[in-house]
């Protein structure tokens, strides 16, 4: 059962909470068509709101501002069946389920082109002091989120800079010319050194054997 009958009605600001509700999905019907016409911000945090819960958010024509915080959303999110959301500028998905950060951003970016405000704190795909991250993994993080979502202006809580969207490109390149999948600096170092040692393994290997060549042609000339 719902409680929110008091409180669902959309404000004169279009703001409308159905915050700690128990909902596993959008309740649109509770809605008039007027009412998820001046619907621009939605607060859902806390709820039990799944992948399936949000397939048909373009009910909502007008939303900017969706908060999930809380809500047990996964990686591979079905928002609005993967149809564009022109108008979402603000979406919030910090303590979710989210894991993967390749998946879950390739398809915001696909569906939520024109985001500015983004937030994912407290989730495995954002490594930050929250759960044991480093500054040099949230750093990456930090730029592989900018590189996908070009019109950012604030992630997680800081001001995107135009230092890190100059970095972001470099980094991992121009979304128009190829879509990388996310692999952090230390990843990149670490697979490095695993290739020196094989390298250095190699050449220890090959010198061992001409050593033993060398000396069993020079007991064969004996």
């Amino acid at each position: 059962m719902f409680s929110f009958f008091s409180s669902s009605k959309v404000d004169e600001h279009g703001r409308c909470s159905l915050a700690h509700q128990n909902l596993k999905e959008i309740p649109y019907h509770f809605f008039t068509e007027k009412e998820l016409s001046k619907l621009l911000e939605l607060d859902l945090s806390h709820n039990d709101i799944e992948q399936q819960g949000l397939q048909f958010i373009s009910k909502i024509p007008n939303l900017k501002s969706l908060v999930l915080d809380h809500n047990p959303i996964k990686s591979d999110i079905n928002l609005n069946m993967g149809k564009l959301l022109p108008n979402l500028e603000l979406l919030w998905v910090n303590s979710c389920k989210i894991t993967n950060l390749s998946l879950f951003i390739e398809k915001l970016r696909t569906v939520c082109p024109n985001l500015e405000y983004f937030s994912m704190l407290k989730n495995k795909a954002c490594p930050n002091y929250f759960n044991g991250g480093s500054p040099d993994t949230y750093n990456d993080y930090r730029l592989f989120v900018i590189s996908r979502l070009k019109n950012l202006k604030v992630l997680d809580t800081t001001p995107v800079t135009d230092e890190e969207r100059i970095l972001a490109t470099k980094t991992y390149g121009d979304l128009n010319i190829l879509q990388p999948i996310y692999i952090t600096n230390a990843q990149v170092k670490k697979e490095q050194l695993k290739k020196s040692k094989l390298s250095k393994k190699s050449k220890i290997n090959n010198n061992t054997t001409t050593e033993i060549v060398a000396t069993t042609n020079e007991n064969l000339t004996k």
